[in-house]
């Protein structure tokens, strides 16, 4: 795997990357769960975490702030649990 390096501070990238987006660990793991499976909930991705559901959510707020330009979003509606968005 070739390494990435920042547009901006020509630094190698960490290796929790997601689409050109530097997330911590524990993001990388909401991310990388709600793409592989959609529709769940806060709860469910807590209980596969060992995480609480309002850590889930506060954590999905720092991941969409992350990707904030890039049409990547990771959206929730009650009743349907969480997905991943990518604006066209």
């Amino acid at each position: 795997m070739a390494t990435e390096f920042c547009p901006c501070c020509h630094r190698p990238m960490p290796h929790s990357t997601r689409h050109g987006v530097a997330l911590t660990v524990n993001r990388a793991q909401i991310f990388d769960l709600v793409s592989r499976d959609p529709g769940l909930s806060a709860k469910e991705l807590g209980g596969a975490l060992g995480r609480s559901d309002h850590n889930i959510r506060v954590h999905i707020q720092q991941i969409n702030r992350a990707f904030g330009g890039t049409g990547i979003s990771i959206e929730g509606a009650s009743g349907w649990g969480y997905r991943v968005r990518r604006k066209q």
